[in-house]
């Protein structure tokens, strides 16, 4: 028991001194310093498997990486790449520029708000004359928008009048966003309609953001599902009565730092890569703790096992 006891301690004493090497090694990466940037990010890389060794951590390790793609510390700037600003002016409306502060975005990148690059809309309410009829359609709601992904096992239906299915109906590229949720981390949850079910609409729950130029959703969503972009809207959201609650209004004023496009092709394709790698890390992590548990259950059953009187006499 004695051993026992020390063996408990030291492993506390390990994971405490992990726990600090994962916070200031991921704290460095999350509010970068110019000078001091790859020198950082080269020693939380060769550190990697000593401050991932829990699935906690490895979500820490997925919210810095979306927080260093997000600020431009990814991937590398190319000069040559064409800035944001060039493709903004063809898709924005006239004079609706606005003031917007463009400090601290990184070279060819322009700081705009989701107005200017998406049409955002609101859905269709659900009410008791919306049973199906005979004219009803799949329609999407909270239960089926969660944060980078769909779930659609269980699509309800609702009906729907006049031009309403060409209104409200889900294209290819559009973002969906959850307007509301009782949970500040849940806020604003969103992910991207491929065209899973043919002329499917959306609920009032849930906004969507068409883009003007495709091309933006893949870049967009991922920022919107980053730690700053969580921020975002979470500050917008929040209410005088201290609950959270978006509108397609709030929406619209979602600031986003935009990257060339040729960069936002960058930085997706490498948050993609990366992300492959969180998944089989934790899948890693996984396999050992299972055969971890499987050593444990083995070696108690052999423990508490009544040795009968011939392996007693044996064993003596």
């Amino acid at each position: 028991m004695a051993l026992c006891d020390q063996l408990e301690k030291s492993q506390t004493a390990r994971e405490e001194t992990r726990d600090r090497l994962t916070a200031a090694s991921l704290a460095r990466l999350n509010d970068p310093a110019p000078e001091t940037f790859q020198t950082d990010a080269r020693f939380a890389l060769d550190v990697l498997p000593s401050i991932t060794a829990r699935p906690d951590q490895i979500k820490q390790l997925r919210q810095t990486l979306l927080n260093l793609a997000v600020r431009g510390g990814l991937v590398p700037q190319d000069p040559n790449d064409e800035p944001a600003s060039a493709f903004l002016r063809g898709i924005m409306e006239p004079r609706s520029g606005g003031d917007i502060s463009q400090e601290g975005v990184a070279p060819g990148w322009q700081r705009t708000v989701i107005e200017h690059c998406f049409v955002v809309t609101g859905g269709i309410q659900k009410t008791p004359a919306r049973a199906p009829k005979n004219n009803a359609f799949p329609y999407l709601g909270v239960g089926n928008v969660y944060r980078g992904r769909l779930e659609l096992a269980n699509v309800k239906r609702f009906e729907l009048a006049g031009n309403e299915l060409e209104k409200y109906r889900l294209e290819q590229q559009d973002i969906l966003i959850v307007e509301g949720n009782g949970s500040a981390s849940e806020i604003g949850r969103c992910a991207v309609w491929h065209g899973e079910i043919e002329n499917c609409v959306h609920q009032n729950h849930i906004i969507r953001c068409r883009p003007k130029l495709k091309d933006l959703t893949p870049y967009v969503t991922l920022y919107l599902n980053s730690p700053m972009g969580m921020e975002e809207m979470r500050r917008l959201a929040i209410t005088s009565a201290g609950l959270f609650s978006l509108s397609v209004g709030k929406i619209k004023r979602v600031a986003v730092p935009l990257p060339p496009l040729a960069e936002q092709t960058r930085i997706v394709a490498k948050v993609n890569e990366l992300m492959a790698l969180c998944d089989r890390l934790e899948a890693s992590l996984a396999a050992t703790a299972a055969t971890r548990s499987r050593l444990l259950d083995a070696l108690l059953a052999e423990a508490l096992t009544p040795m009968d009187v011939a392996e007693v006499k044996a064993a003596e």
